[in-house]
């Protein structure tokens, strides 16, 4: 991995949603990138992939078998 993109994003307590996809698309063709994971938080809950991430996850692979998903829970102290 050389590029760690972080879209504009607008969030709500249960879901967040970039708001520039289409210059994150032309910074990845500009520079002939292409995505092979994702990061997000659960600020308020425990560390674990929800049915949306998996779902989101799904398509990721099967695109690159590789792919990777990072959840990251800064409340959780398990």
């Amino acid at each position: 991995m050389t590029t760690l993109i972080i879209p504009k994003q607008e969030s709500a307590s249960n879901s967040c949603n970039a708001t520039n996809e289409e210059e994150v698309f032309t910074i990845l063709n500009d520079r002939s990138l292409y995505p092979v994971g994702w990061i997000h938080t659960h600020p308020s809950q425990s560390c674990f992939m929800s049915s949306v991430d998996l779902h989101t996850q799904y398509s990721y692979q099967a695109m690159i078998p590789e792919a990777f998903a990072i959840v990251l829970a800064p409340t959780d102290t398990s």
